[in-house]
């Protein structure tokens, strides 16, 4: 989800010919959604936007950068703009990276909703979603800054219960042990109880998800490590083919004993 942000002394937004929107001083909002964006995103942008200091200090206006929108009561625009998601593979702007017009339309009036709450109902004021619009507005400074929402926090993994030390040896406890570690039932399954060396390695299968670690037996036959310390880096290579015959060669042997001098 991504904000276009400008800073303006007054903006109005047209449908047909008709003003549906405008503000005097505030802010025009640009909202741009995403595949795969939810109300998560929603939430951070309508936070950041309501706190952002975009204008002077309201006690001292020599300090610039010192008081947001809300401190100064001004309004919001809100527009909605599916086009900041588009991509240029080709000269013709491609758009499926943006969120279809229903997924959409439902965040987008969270977001409006929020910024309401926080401002007041009268202090925010939108465009027509997925129309025609004519926006007209005058920047002031200029000033247009953008914000970009971050990803969804991913949900914890479920575990078992409370980790406990692992028992030496292995049994129910070890079972309840392994479980504890969480994660898909393949590398749950791989961990050894405590105490026993591991060969770690980093497998990350999506880039959201945490480094896994492999682990074997000490001394058993698939670790890496007692491979190397026994002088060999696995099973033993099969014995090579004996080498092929050459063409030709017995019917050259004969003869050149043939020519071969008679012993005295």
């Amino acid at each position: 989800m991504k904000l276009v942000i400008q800073r303006a002394a007054s903006a109005s937004v047209e449908v047909d010919g008709a003003v549906v929107g405008r503000i005097e001083r505030g802010l025009v909002l640009l909202l741009g959604i995403e595949q795969g964006d939810t109300l998560e995103q929603v939430s951070q942008l309508a936070t950041k936007v309501l706190k952002i200091r975009l204008w002077p200090d309201v006690k001292d206006p020599s300090k610039q950068w010192c008081s947001s929108v809300v401190d100064n009561g001004f309004g919001l625009l809100v527009v909605s703009q599916f086009t900041l998601f588009a991509t240029f593979k080709k000269p013709k702007p491609d758009f499926h990276q943006a969120m279809g017009g229903d997924q959409a339309k439902e965040l987008y009036e969270a977001f409006v909703s929020q910024c309401r709450t926080a401002c007041g109902a009268d202090k925010v004021a939108t465009g027509v979603f997925g129309a025609m619009m004519q926006v007209d507005l005058r920047n002031d400074g200029p000033v247009t800054v953008e914000l970009v929402a971050g990803p969804p926090a991913l949900a914890p993994a479920p575990t078992a219960g409370a980790a406990a030390p692992s028992p030496a040896g292995g049994g129910a406890a070890d079972a309840a042990w392994r479980s504890s570690w969480g994660g898909s039932p393949t590398w749950a399954a791989s961990c050894p109880p405590r105490g026993t060396r591991s060969c770690w390695r980093a497998s990350a299968p999506h880039r959201r998800q945490p480094l896994r670690r492999r682990t074997w037996r000490a001394g058993s036959s698939t670790c890496p490590r007692s491979r190397r310390r026994r002088g060999r880096a696995g099973p033993e290579p099969e014995p090579a083919p004996p080498p092929r015959e050459r063409p030709g060669a017995r019917a050259h042997a004969a003869r050149a004993a043939r020519r071969a001098p008679l012993p005295a």
